[in-house]
């Protein structure tokens, strides 16, 4: 292995902690909160007492689940170790420190005023770094460098925590070692080192691309694009795919990264073997982590067109006014100018204490501003579309409608979407992006409480 194992000791800058006997407490900590939820489930004697057995067991289940999380983070080998028991040449997983903290969301974030309040927001972990981790041990281990100050050390690659004065040199010498690179490009100054270096040192056969999905956010993968063109070349056209891999001519294969990891790097490792000039044996050595899936997260169904048709010509019920350059709702009067992305949602009334419920769709415009507060204005059903359609005639430049790439834009790289805007509305013209929607979203919303 290069020098990074031997030219400085884990002891010599920040560890996370790392205690076996720590785990196990946690381990045990776990089945007791796991038991104490199935008694308490088992124990409902009563109507009256359900709902406060029930919260309670709740509760326990969600301990029981950190306290495995946390045992097994206990449990993380640092990537001198990993290194050390595994003498292959290592998978080297380079990304901006961001990246492990990243969060995908459901639905737009920011403020919302008025309308019917959304029930949740269901937000997962961005990074794939963990079924990576998994399916790319096969050809090496899978070794990081670590964020300062980490108390716990994140599941996934096991990770190097290096000087700051330091880190350069130790991962220039892991990457003259290694066998394959996995290369999350970014902006920032450490990252784009990283990629110089990439392209400078390592066959571009060995390199597996992260990218920002085009479909979901054309925004920051045309940065990226622009980013890396000169060394790894990347498709013009929208390509559902979260990574790249690279042949021997130097064309990018796209991937969809998932659960199933090792199925989709199936062709990027058989590629990898070859290089190596046969399939690499595995010779792992001792393995503390256990294996585990979590189930991949459903994205709501934004692609199906709910807007009635036959909207009549008059507009008596819309839910708002414009003129002057001004937008008059009952939330008040709002600049035009100001307004960044509208859309349209739709929801059926969830039952309640006092309700049935309601198989009857409602909907309400969303109305977002710079400052990441949206005004939601509830409006009949069959005015939905009406409304939509005034907005597009006042304010061509407006993205109007939803899209799976609009939410994925706003969401993650919202100053770029908003300097694109700008730029529509100083010149005039209608948002035409190719991936914007016209789309309403369906979402869930709480149930309206009743007061006896």
């Amino acid at each position: 292995m290069p020098s990074i194992v031997d030219d400085q000791t884990p002891s010599a800058v920040h560890q996370p902690v790392r205690s076996k006997s720590g785990a196990i407490a946690s381990f045990v900590l776990s089945i007791l909160s796991f038991a104490g939820a199935a008694w308490e489930f088992y124990a409902f004697s009563s109507v009256d007492a359900l709902d406060l057995r029930f919260w309670f067991a709740l509760v326990l289940v969600f301990v029981g689940i950190g306290c495995i999380r946390v045992g097994r983070r206990l449990l993380m080998r640092s990537a001198y170790e990993a290194l050390t028991d595994d003498k292959r040449p290592p998978v080297v997983y380079l990304r901006p420190f961001a990246e492990d903290e990243g969060l995908t969301h459901q639905l737009p974030v920011g403020e919302r005023v008025g309308g019917r309040s959304l029930a949740s927001n269901l937000q997962w972990k961005a990074s794939h770094e963990q079924w990576l981790a998994r399916a790319l041990v096969a050809v090496g281990p899978v070794v990081a460098v670590g964020k300062p100050g980490d108390r716990l050390a994140p599941l996934g690659a096991p990770r190097f925590y290096l000087a700051d004065d330091q880190w350069q040199q130790k991962v220039d010498a892991l990457l003259r070692g290694s066998g394959a690179v996995v290369l999350r490009p970014e902006t920032s100054a450490g990252t784009r080192w990283e990629v110089e270096q990439v392209s400078q040192l390592i066959d571009h056969r060995r390199v597996l691309l992260i990218v920002p999905n085009p479909c979901q956010r054309p925004l920051a993968f045309a940065r990226i694009k622009s980013l890396v063109e000169k060394a790894w070349p990347l498709p013009s056209e929208p390509i559902d795919a979260d990574a790249f891999f690279f042949d021997e001519q130097n064309n990018p294969q796209p991937l969809k990264l998932g659960s199933d990891a090792a199925t989709t790097l199936g062709a990027f490792v058989e590629q990898i073997e070859k290089l190596q000039g046969s399939a690499a044996p595995n010779n792992r050595g001792r393995h503390t982590r256990w294996s585990y899936r979590l189930d991949k997260m459903l994205h709501p169904e934004a692609g199906t067109d709910h807007a009635p048709r036959g909207v009549p010509g008059e507009f008596p019920d819309i839910p708002f006014r414009i003129q002057n350059g001004l937008l008059f709702c009952a939330a008040g009067t709002k600049p035009l100018a100001e307004l960044v992305w509208a859309y349209g949602e739709v929801y059926t009334e969830p039952p309640s204490k006092s309700s049935m419920g309601s198989m009857w769709p409602h909907y309400q415009i969303v109305l977002w501003n710079r400052n990441s507060v949206a005004f939601v204005l509830p409006v009949q059903t069959k005015f939905c579309q009406a409304a939509l359609d005034v907005l597009r005639s006042a304010a061509p430049w407006l993205p109007v409608g939803y899209s799976l790439a609009l939410k994925e834009s706003w969401n993650k790289d919202r100053a770029e979407l908003l300097a694109l805007i700008d730029s529509y509305r100083a010149g005039g013209t209608a948002f035409d992006a190719p991936w914007a929607g016209s789309n309403v979203v369906e979402v869930k919303v709480e149930a309206e409480t009743t007061w006896l």
